[in-house]
């Protein structure tokens, strides 16, 4: 409930108490006509007092408001600050566990929800916790908290909020700790936000998954309505969150959720969402959920629920449940007006088949409504509905519109062909003049079939480019043949054919140039397309040849401003990014976005696409802070532009994962690439190079989050992929053979860390010349793993190759190359070469210093370093002084490298140890650990590095004993 909420249920209970009424659902049907919310939670209060769940002197007064700082009652209260009419409590901030309470945010008849935070700042992010009232404590009660729990604990699910921890306050009462969710109602949301018909079905739809995954889990939540479903924004979309599983029931569990439903019972549930069986208190199953899925859709749609509308009484509304049809959706009229065509028909089916009356007569799942759902949003025929012929004639036409209008297409082209073949026999001069007719009926044909344009069936697709390619062959005019083979070959480019795309534009390009010249808008668009084939493939010289040749050529023929000359600009942008040459980069898109802006209409993909590509610059650059915006005015203009799946906005969904992932916002990134893999294999199919490509993101995601048998399985199956679908060595290849050997060291799996880098080194060192940057970072990491196997002096000659390629391109001071001395120190500390060991920490911290994009992570490795190499030359005043200085900075570590701090917890206890200090040494590495190893893992080198420190404790403890 908000506050506002809140105080009137309070108000109302403090005049139900005060009237007395002998029949309390009449006085609450007057009271609270047309709120079933609010009357159902007066009616709990009320129930719980009447039943001595409440103390009504002492805990009454606190919970409704009524005592005073001075009195008993307040001091017996929850907490001291309930009843003074100002919700935040930051002035006290009690301690509930290792969480700051900062803010009341809710308030039912259990408990009491605060907006808190970790009191010793270890997570930064907010979170709820759930507390229960002082004076409710009773086995029925700490039974519903502790399946609570268990329900919670069970559940791991995108669209529910979960349980992060938990457990009992000193005076005995339990607590939750869940993920704070700052959103709206969902029918608050959709009616502020006036979403359309479609949009409302994919927010219910998030709700069905999130319920569906509780019922996989034999959870059933027999409280879904608007207030318990929230909406968040997120850089993507709106996002679901599924709240209060309270007096969720646990299907065949041992532990009941609440007793054997009486009044009090009863007055938990809302009586406008309630479905029959629990309001006849017969079974509840998974239909019932099911069926307050379609109350909640029902309102979603009309504005209004089904039931309880008006001045009713709680008989009446139960009495309206158990034996009043519902009326059809469309006869209320839709929420978004202009949509309530749209309800009649499948949507009326839908809703009224998920409010039957009788359980089996419901979808069997929520599952199955949510595919119906699907079916209506793809325009396919409803399982709920009759299949009448005429139903799924219209469906399929509407579905179709694009394999409809290519069946067209090829009778045309056949008549074309025909009338071409009449023609050239009786007007050979006019020959031309029909090839390029067949021509535009091919294009129109093959541009239908281009998952760009029409997403569909890629089978039927290939079979179409079969079937071109030979026509292909026995075309005679150049000009018609150079047109097949460019649209040819950007079909097979963008389904991931890539050596057939090549072939054909190459063949394109050399027909054309042969027939117009190499300055011919023709000629040039063909070369743009090989241009961009190539660096698809990874072959960026080569690309970048050709882009510059496209540049001056379309400069030549159309001056400055042209589109064509932006895009060839960018495209150009993007291809020395790759190459590293990041200042030429900037240049070309610079220059873009100032040609561009001198246009009158900007809102167009082009604009979509410069600001994509800014965006990755900027990223490239360590701007990250300024990367995300700019990345979402991309999403967001092609989003407005494109309906349905599209190549942009799957780009900018990966980009904008990426960039998540960096700020170190993991439960973000991971959101948007399942999202981005949902929406890219519908777009281009399970078994195009990108799906691989994104497969290697999440899964280097989940290396950066520990969890590294998720990450191993993902990126095996991503390069399983890619050897599938690439002819020979791959950047991208490369790169998913990386993130492997960084799974496996993270783990301390450093033998097969060794053989995934060495393998990914050789690729890269085949695709790319030397000096090169991507090179340079693989054999910086390739380096600390042999140093950390002991193999000493393979490790130099590693690492001075990396430092020396980063030295070549890039004379001034930079992170990269802070990065590898920092690593070469780390080797010098190993060999025992303590002196020069501290002069390449000192350089890489200077190095680091210099760069404005420095995270706080790099300075503190430097300093970790300085810190060991004290300590192993037994100058403990100057290691502790150290140690001393990187603790004031270990609070300024992202959240996703707080495992640091226990890194120099770590050093400490070495020093302690030096000091025979073994007692506070013993305690210090103890704790660091147990830390590591939850963390990171037990063979991780930071873990094992600080169970030796331990172990050398131990030792010296049993000697000196």
């Amino acid at each position: 409930m908000t506050e506002t909420q809140w105080e009137r249920a309070k108000e109302i209970l403090n005049d139900l108490l005060d009237a007395a009424p002998d029949d309390v659902g009449g006085w609450l049907d007057s009271r609270c006509s047309g709120e079933p919310a609010l009357r159902s939670e007066v009616e709990s209060l009320y129930y719980a007092l009447r039943d001595g769940k409440i103390d009504e002197e002492a805990g009454a007064a606190a919970w409704l408001g009524t005592s005073q700082p001075g009195d008993d009652a307040h001091r017996q209260g929850l907490f001291p600050f309930v009843g003074l009419g100002a919700r935040t409590v930051a002035e006290n901030q009690p301690v509930v566990g290792r969480y700051r309470l900062l803010e009341e945010i809710g308030a039912g008849g259990m408990g009491v929800v605060y907006r808190a935070e970790r009191a010793d700042g270890a997570f930064e992010r907010p979170v709820a916790v759930k507390l229960l009232r002082r004076r409710i404590v009773s086995p029925d009660t700490e039974t519903r908290f502790r399946t609570e729990r268990q329900v919670l604990a069970s559940l791991d699910h995108p669209h529910i909020a979960g349980l992060i921890d938990g457990g009992v306050t000193e005076d005995g009462r339990p607590y939750l700790v869940m993920e704070f969710v700052d959103g709206t109602p969902i029918t608050d949301y959709a009616d502020d936000n006036a979403l359309t018909m479609s949009e409302r079905v994919d927010l219910l739809t998030q709700v069905i998954t999130a319920v569906y995954a509780a019922h996989q889990n034999l959870i059933v939540h027999r409280d879904l309505k608007p207030s318990n479903v929230l909406v968040t924004e997120t850089e993507t979309g709106p996002r679901v969150k599924l709240l209060d599983f309270g007096i969720a029931k646990i299907l065949g569990g041992d532990l009941p959720v609440t007793r054997p439903v009486t009044q009090t019972g009863r007055a938990l549930m809302t009586p406008a969402y309630a479905a029959p069986e629990q309001i006849t208190e017969r079974e509840i199953s998974t239909a019932t959920d099911t069926y307050q899925l379609g109350v909640l859709a029902y309102e979603l749609f009309t504005g209004t629920p089904p039931f309880g509308q008006g001045d009713k009484s709680r008989g009446q509304v139960d009495k309206e449940i158990l034996e009043t049809p519902p009326e059809a959706p469309s006869s209320r009229g839709a929420a978004t007006g202009g949509d309530a065509h749209r309800l009649k028909g499948d949507l009326d089916t839908i809703v009224l088949k998920a409010l039957r009356k009788e359980p089996d007569r419901r979808y069997a799942s929520p599952d199955a409504m949510r595919r119906d759902l699907q079916r209506y949003q793809d325009a396919e025929p409803i399982e709920a509905r009759p299949a009448t012929w005429g139903y799924r004639t219209r469906k399929f036409v509407r579905r179709n519109r694009w394999g409809v209008a290519t069946g067209v297409a090829v009778i045309c082209l056949a008549l074309a062909f025909a009338s071409v073949i009449v023609q050239e026999r009786n007007a050979a001069q006019r020959q031309a003049e029909k090839a390029e007719q067949v021509s535009a009926f091919l294009v129109r044909l093959f541009e239908a079939a281009d998952p760009n344009l029409a997403p569909g069936d890629t089978v039927s697709v290939r079979m179409l480019l079969e079937r071109g390619q030979k026509r292909l062959e026995t075309l005679d005019d150049p000009s018609v043949k150079g047109q097949m083979a460019h649209v040819l070959g950007q079909t097979y480019r963008r389904l991931g054919e890539f050596e057939k795309a090549r072939a054909l534009l190459q063949t394109s390009v050399r027909l054309r140039t042969r027939l117009r010249g190499d300055d011919h808008p023709a000629t040039l668009k063909s070369m743009s397309a090989l241009g961009l084939l190539e660096r698809d493939q990874g072959r960026y010289e080569a690309a970048d040849t050709l882009m510059e040749r496209v540049v001056a050529g379309r400069r030549a023929v159309r001056g400055r401003s042209d589109s064509t000359v932006v895009q060839a600009l960018m495209f150009h942008g993007f291809i020395l990014r790759k190459l590293g040459d990041t200042p030429a980069a900037e240049q070309r898109l610079r220059t873009a976005l100032r040609a561009h802006r001198s246009r009158q209409d900007t809102a167009n993909i082009l604009t979509a696409e410069l600001l994509f590509n800014l965006a990755a610059l900027l990223k490239t650059q360590g701007k990250i802070d300024e990367a995300l915006p700019v990345q979402r005015r991309s999403f967001h203009l092609v989003d407005s532009l494109t309906d349905g799946p599209h190549p942009g906005r799957i780009a900018n969904l990966n980009n904008l994962a990426i960039l998540q992932a960096k700020r170190g916002a993991y439960p973000a990134a991971e959101s948007l690439y399942i999202r981005l893999l949902d929406e890219g294999t519908a777009l281009y199919g399970r078994d195009h190079p990108r799906r691989a490509r994104w497969m290697s993101n999440l899964g280097s995601l989940y290396t950066n989050q520990f969890e590294y048998k998720s990450a191993d399985s993902l990126l095996l199956r991503a390069l399983d992929m890619e050897k599938q679908t690439r002819d020979g060595p791959h950047p991208q290849t490369a790169l998913i053979l990386h993130n492997l050997a960084v799974n496996a060291h993270q783990q301390g799996d450093l033998a097969r860390a060794r053989r995934r880098f060495a393998e990914a080194l050789e690729m890269m060192q085949v695709v790319h010349d030397a000096p090169d940057q991507r090179i340079a970072r693989l054999q910086a990491e390739y380096g600390s793993t042999l140093l950390h196997l002991g193999r000493l002096s393979d490790a130099e000659g590693v690492l001075t190759q990396s430092r020396d390629a980063f030295r070549s391109l890039n004379q001034k001071p930079n992170a990269d190359c802070g990065d590898v001395l920092l690593r070469m120190g780390r080797l010098r500390l190993e060999q025992g070469r303590h002196e020069d060991a501290d002069s390449l920490a000192t350089v890489a911290l200077g190095h680091f210093r210099t760069e404005d994009d420095t995270s706080e992570v790099e300075l503190f490795r430097g300093r970790l370093l300085r810190a060991d190499i004290a300590t192993a030359v037994g100058d403990l005043d100057r290691a502790a002084s150290i140690a001393g200085r990187a603790r004031l900075y270990a609070k300024d570590l992202p959240a996703q490298e707080h495992w640091r701090r226990y890194v120099l917890q770590r050093i400490r206890g070495e020093i302690a140890l030096e000091r025979d200090s073994l007692e506070h040494a013993h305690r210090l590495l103890q704790e660091a650990h147990t830390s590591l190893q939850e963390i990171r893992g037990a063979s991780s080198v930071a873990t094992e590095a600080t169970q030796k420190a331990l172990q050398a404790v131990n030792m010296r403890a049993e000697a000196d004993a």
